[in-house]
């Protein structure tokens, strides 16, 4: 006689522990210019020493630019953009963001450790950055457009390049259309000379490209101030009995007629 014993056994997935270490399970970009954004953006999970995910964790996760491998000697460099969030579920899609960008043309390693210290941190594979040649595109110009009769105002320009970065090297000129009203030094420092309106022209070029930029100039003039009084005739004589009109004009600190003053 055969007996036969059946058994039903479920196979569980592992379950993770708490979690002890980060890991890059998506790589950045390989290559990337200098100041664009990466076509690839890393994934970080947070794992345990079995090497799966642990999904309750929430660790806020910080990505550090290095020149070695093994993550310890800072890179020259600066990484802009979204370079810091918290975890869902043990894992970080920085992808999601589409901002990762570094500044400096160098090979890095991206480093991802957790704000607390208390994950092991994970290293990204190289990143080699390399540079890019700045074209001349635009003038940023961030400084006010008005000012008063015999003050100055600064003006503060920028030339940028295809990405919106300042080129250092580029230098700026500047011109008034009006200079009885605005005048403006080769550093763009504008003085009001008097109440009106001007334009300033800032001018910078490449050797291939030249850009320019107007940016208007109001003058405010100042308050009239009661400064004098003409009479006339300045000099008069009248027989006794008899009547001379005598006419006042009230002025401004500028020679201009006042308006608004009684003569008395």
């Amino acid at each position: 006689i055969a007996i036969f014993i059946f058994s039903t056994f479920n196979v569980q997935p592992a379950k993770a522990a708490a979690a002890t270490h980060l890991v890059f399970t998506t790589q950045p970009s390989a290559t990337v210019e200098a100041n664009s954004i990466f076509a690839q953006e890393p994934i970080v999970e947070s794992k345990d020493n079995n090497g799966v995910t642990d999904v309750n964790d929430t660790t806020s996760m910080l990505l550090t630019p290095f020149l070695d491998s093994a993550c310890t000697v800072p890179a020259n460099g600066t990484l802009l953009g979204t370079v810091g969030d918290t975890a869902v579920a043990g894992v970080i899609d920085f992808n999601a963001y589409a901002d990762l960008s570094y500044d400096t043309a160098e090979t890095i390693y991206i480093q991802a450790s957790d704000q607390l210290g208390t994950l092991t941190p994970g290293c990204s594979s190289a990143v080699q950055v390399t540079s890019y040649v700045q074209t001349l595109t635009s003038i940023s110009v961030t400084s006010g457009n008005s000012v008063n009769t015999g003050s100055t105002l600064q003006i503060s320009a920028y030339a940028l390049d295809q990405k919106g970065a300042n080129i250092s090297s580029a230098t700026l000129t500047y011109s008034s259309s009006n200079t009885s009203v605005a005048t403006v030094d080769s550093n763009g420092l504008i003085t009001g000379v008097a109440g009106g309106n001007a334009n300033i022209t800032i001018n910078t070029s490449d050797g291939i490209n030249t850009i320019s930029t107007v940016q208007a100039i109001t003058v405010n003039a100042p308050a009239p101030i009661l400064t004098s009084v003409t009479v006339s005739p300045t000099t008069a004589s009248v027989r006794v009995g008899s009547t001379r009109q005598l006419s006042a004009s009230p002025l401004d600190q500028n020679s201009a007629a006042f308006t608004g003053a009684t003569v008395s």
